[in-house]
C-alpha cells in the first residue's frame, strides 16, 4: 500500500499563527481587568510585526483585522 508523505508544519509557525489571532482578539476585545490592549501594546508602539501567511480564504478574512490590530496597538503589521 502506497503511503503519502505529509509535510509536518513547523511549530514554530504554528506558535505564531496563535499568538497573532490571540493579539488580534484581544484587540477587538473590551477592556478587561482594569488594563485595554492600547496599554499592554504601548510598549511596543511603533514596532513591526512581519508574518508569513498563505493567502486562502480563511485569512483574506482576518486582513482587515490585521489593519484593525495596527491601528488599536500603533504596531505595523507587515504581511509576507
Amino acid at each position: 500500500m502506497f503511503t503519502r508523505s505529509r509535510k509536518l508544519h513547523s511549530p514554530r509557525k504554528h506558535a505564531l499563527a496563535l499568538g497573532l489571532g490571540a493579539l488580534l482578539g484581544l484587540s477587538l476585545a473590551q477592556p478587561a481587568l482594569g488594563w485595554t490592549v492600547e496599554e499592554a501594546a504601548a510598549p511596543y508602539k511603533g514596532s513591526e510585526l512581519k508574518v508569513g501567511i498563505a493567502f486562502v480564504p480563511v485569512m483574506e478574512g482576518l486582513l482587515p483585522l490585521m489593519e484593525e490590530f495596527g491601528k488599536v496597538t500603533g504596531i505595523d503589521v507587515k504581511i509576507e
